[in-house]
């Protein structure tokens, strides 16, 4: 594509970087990303193996300056790096990295330099050797986007008696999407075009364990965001309401491309909160953390606007707050799932 200072409406940009192999010690060899001068955002998506775990080695901009250390892992307590300039986190089987993950950072032209990391998933981090398909998307755009919207394909697994059939006549279901789409239209984000397509029943009770198999039997089509409804959704420690990755990926999809949500009531929770759920889901998927990590030593969300420990903003870690700041939504809608009409 050629570069253009009147790009007004944005445009997504897609490349495959192929294959990327893994040495010994778990990093790639050295990946070069040409950004161009319009470009608002980039997204790097990762489908490996399931039985890897992968995460961002070392990001380097243009102008030297480090965005993800190199080594930070080494003595890392946390699957995350959160001192780095752009937080990253970490996935099994599949992974994104998204820049900028902050209203702070401004993006710049120029050719970006990555090394990716495949390990065990285990503290202390130990780099496993392997292979995993890459793609990097591009969002362009001589502004960054002031408004979107997002596709969604809600798979149902037969819970409940939901099926694609009755989907559409499901007072619980339409209540949570109309709920979804207040909360994101804060941020001048709507939820466009809704489908439904069915699962197999096996999944109405699912272990994290399994949540890549599960994944595959999306049926999303090209612009699609994934959820998957599911009766209970457990983990070895207990049960969650939704799961997913910060951020998702995109493009061709990988074992972590899709959101997953119990529709099981936990402890207070009712029904009624179902959309907040899903909302905060997506939150997530679009590269928003909870703005203050409880469970990971108090720490804030890299996002200027948003209040610490506020139970208020819908990315609390308590279901049940609604709020999503400026920055916040200039984030979410950076990520290629967001789509922008554009005039004809």
């Amino acid at each position: 594509m050629d570069d253009t200072s009147e790009l007004l409406c944005p445009l997504l940009e897609s490349t495959s970087l192929g294959t990327v192999e893994f040495d010994a010690t778990g990093v790639s060899g050295e990946l070069s990303i040409e950004i161009p001068p319009d470009a608002v955002s980039f997204l790097v998506s990762v489908r490996g193996t399931n039985d890897h775990f992968y995460t961002t080695a070392s990001l380097t901009a243009p102008d030297g300056s480090q965005w993800v250390e190199f080594d930070w892992y080494k003595n890392s307590t946390h699957l995350l790096c959160i001192s780095c300039v752009n937080r990253v986190a970490s996935a099994r089987s599949g992974y994104a990295l998204f820049v900028p993950i902050s209203p702070q950072r401004v993006m710049q032209a120029g050719i970006w330099r990555l090394q990716l990391l495949a390990f065990d998933g285990n503290l202390p981090i130990q780099g496993l050797p392997g292979k995993a398909a890459v793609e990097v998307h591009i969002k362009r755009a001589n502004i960054d986007p002031l408004n979107g919207s997002v596709n969604i394909r809600v798979h149902l697994s037969g819970e409940n008696g939901r099926l694609a059939s009755n989907a559409e006549d499901d007072p619980e279901l339409q209540s949570a999407l109309n709920t979804m789409g207040e909360l994101f239209s804060q941020v001048d984000i709507s939820i466009d075009k809704v489908s439904y397509s069915d699962v197999s029943d096996s999944f109405q009770t699912l272990h994290e364990a399994d949540y890549e198999s599960l994944i595959a039997e999306s049926q999303a089509q090209p612009g699609e965001l994934s959820f998957f409804l599911v009766g209970e959704l457990n983990t070895d420690d207990g049960q969650l309401r939704g799961l997913t990755t910060v951020p998702g990926p995109w493009g061709a999809p990988t074992q972590r491309s899709g959101i997953v949500i119990s529709t099981a009531p936990q402890g207070g929770d009712t029904s009624s909160t179902l959309g907040a759920v899903m909302a905060h889901e997506l939150g997530h998927y679009l590269g928003l953390f909870h703005v203050t990590e409880t469970a990971l030593g108090k720490i804030h969300d890299p996002i200027p606007d948003t209040a610490p420990f506020s139970t208020n903003n819908l990315m609390s870690t308590q279901v049940g707050g609604g709020e999503l700041t400026e920055g916040q939504g200039q984030v979410m809608r950076l990520h290629p799932a967001v789509a922008h009409s554009c005039p004809e």
